[in-house]
């Protein structure tokens, strides 16, 4: 037999069957071309060959290739494209920049390496900006923000700004209002411009007691009172004084010479004591809130409510930071801020006044103490006191202008105890407990009393306990007809009744407290599954939940429900309060 001719594998031959057909291809790429270039680069350069530039810092000279630059850095891809003198010369003076910086960054741009350094970095950022190194640039920004401290973040902030580091700025800045409460003791605070105090202290993400804003305020005013004194009045106003729990206004502001001897800080007070005044009586809304073209001088202001809808899930069971308005008047939902910390379930909402206040709540894995407060009249949210014990799945009322958080759960078991909030001190006191704890429970107030319905653990029996803030006593009370068990309980107080739903049914059953007797009321359309329930202008509406994203409307009169509309989302599990229909605040005009 004779050796087939040609190639052994590409043979045409008849006889022949071929082992690969014309479409096989292998496409091969090197996965360590480009840095085995970028080091024979290197090596030539460090040879000095075929270098056809001279990059002059100071008395020191770099020798590159004009390509090597242009490939690395838009700024040197200009200066060589272009009609510039510079790019026909043999060398190029650079003056700002250190030689050692600038070997840095000649250096990168052959390897695509640097080392970044505390000692380096302040002058290698603005040269990597300046000549458009942009992944150094970045790889500076992410240096610095590993090394964000209280004692730094604030000159972070500032050297980003000054650089246009969008990014760092930012993060920069979250860290500051993060901690502000150890920033505010730094150097770098008290030396800080007004303009940096002042965006801070107004900053939406600072989440912090007024109280202590007020403080590093004062602070940084008394460390050079001559130079600061005027800045004050501006100043109060970003801290926003009606924030400010009553006994500290009183007993601290109130008191404080530079304030109280300042004529444009006099108007912030007056200012604070109205909003003090309209807070704890509504029918007393001064003039001094009303925005122009809001109301006319000389005409009654009506006060209206509205229903507030706070937090919960979603259809999909995922904790929400929305919060809606629903005005009864037009049916319209509006929304207002959002709920800080929303990643919590099971906390408890309440009103008082003009405000709202959030407490407590469980992230699946702990248990918090967290209080949130909500004006109105502002549209924004500040932390308070926390509570003195962390709970969740508790409740909250408002008895003698006080609000008492009730029962709940820690992180093992249902609690009995009580504790009461007092708004003008900013404080928690303990209460007397309740005589049982409860698993599943609400709970209204009405009069001096509040009235707590639901089972005890492992019981599937409704009872009731009632608390009388006069007397700081609880009575334990059977009334005829006391509804059967029900999931998820949720009641409301309109008209000197309370009303009872639960998630699993539409019945709705109401208790008179003149007569002890629970009696039943109208069913409702649909059955909701954990919506919301509140009393607003003489009716009780009942919006959302996991099951419908109607909002019905009982009429007590006629005992009956209509549907009023449909929720902006599927939501369930919110809380609910009824309001004063806001009219949002602007702070008086102060010159700066």
């Amino acid at each position: 037999m004779q050796p087939p001719q040609g190639s052994p594998l590409f043979s045409a031959g008849r006889r022949r069957r071929r082992i690969l057909s014309d479409s096989v291809e292998l496409p091969f790429c090197d996965s360590f071309h480009a840095s085995n270039v970028l080091r024979g680069l290197w090596e030539i350069r460090s040879e000095g060959k075929f270098c056809d530039l001279a990059l002059v810092v100071g008395t020191k000279e770099f020798f590159c290739h004009r390509n090597v630059l242009a490939a690395a850095s838009s700024y040197f891809r200009a200066m060589f494209l272009s009609d510039l003198r510079e790019s026909k010369q043999d060398k190029v003076l650079l003056k700002e920049v250190s030689p050692h910086i600038m070997q840095l960054l000649v250096d990168y741009a052959y390897t695509g390496r640097v080392l970044i350094t505390e000692q380096n970095v302040e002058a290698l950022l603005p040269a990597a900006n300046l000549f458009q190194f942009p992944a150094v640039r970045d790889a500076c920004c992410q240096f610095l923000e590993r090394q964000l401290d209280p004692t730094n973040c604030i000159g972070i902030h500032k050297f980003a700004e000054t650089h246009h580091c969008k990014e760092l700025a930012e993060t920069a800045k979250g860290f500051v209002l993060d901690h502000f409460l150890d920033v505010c003791q730094s150097r770098e605070f008290i030396a800080l411009d007004k303009k940096f105090v002042v965006d801070y202290i107004s900053s939406a993400n600072l989440r912090v007691m007024k109280e202590r804003v007020y403080e590093a305020v004062m602070s940084w005013v008394k460390y050079s009172v001559q130079r600061r004194a005027t800045a004050l009045p501006e100043l109060l106003g970003h801290v926003k004084l009606p924030f400010i729990a009553q006994h500290y206004f009183v007993t601290k502001i109130e008191t404080e010479p530079l304030i109280v001897n300042s004529p444009r800080c006099i108007k912030v007070l007056q200012y604070t004591r109205n909003y003090h005044i309209f807070n704890n009586d509504p029918n007393s809304r001064p003039k001094f809130f009303m925005k122009p073209g809001r109301g006319r001088e000389g005409t009654k202001q009506e006060v209206q409510e509205v229903m507030l809808v706070v937090g919960g899930c979603d259809g999909f069971f995922h904790y929400i930071s929305n919060v809606d308005m629903f005005d009864p008047e037009n049916h319209e939902w509006s929304p207002l801020a959002e709920l800080p910390d929303a990643e919590k379930r099971d906390l408890s909402v309440v009103s008082l006044g003009t405000e709202v206040y959030v407490t407590g709540g469980s992230d699946g894995k702990n248990v918090f103490p967290d209080t949130w407060r909500y004006s109105s009249q502002f549209d924004e949210w500040v932390k308070v006191a926390p509570m003195l014990t962390a709970r969740h799945r508790h409740g909250t009322a408002v008895l003698g202008g006080h609000i008492y958080a009730v029962g709940g759960h820690d992180e093992t078991s249902a609690l009995s105890d009580v504790e009461r909030y007092d708004p003008f001190s900013n404080e928690w006191h303990a209460a007397p407990p309740m005589p049982k704890a409860m698993e599943d429970f609400t709970l209204s107030a009405h009069g001096s009393n509040m009235y707590v319905i639901g089972s005890a653990p492992e019981s599937e029996n409704l009872e009731m306990q009632i608390f009388n803030h006069k007397t700081q006593s609880w009575n334990l009370a059977n009334p005829p007809s006391m509804p059967a068990h029900k999931y998820c309980l949720q009641s409301v107080c309109l008209d000197g009744r309370i009303y009872l739903i639960g998630a699993d049914s539409r019945e709705m059953y109401v208790f008179d407290p003149a007569r002890s007797e629970w009696n039943p009321a109208a069913s409702m359309i649909e059955e909701h599954g954990n919506g919301t329930i509140g009393a607003v202008s003489g009716k009780i509406y009942v919006s959302g939940g996991y099951f419908t994203d109607i909002t019905e409307c009982y009429d007590p009169e006629n005992d009956s429900w209509t549907n009023v509309g449909t929720v902006p989302q599927l939501r369930c599990y919110s809380g609910c309060v009824t309001i004063v229909k806001p009219n949002f605040i602007e702070w008086p005009e102060l010159e700066t």
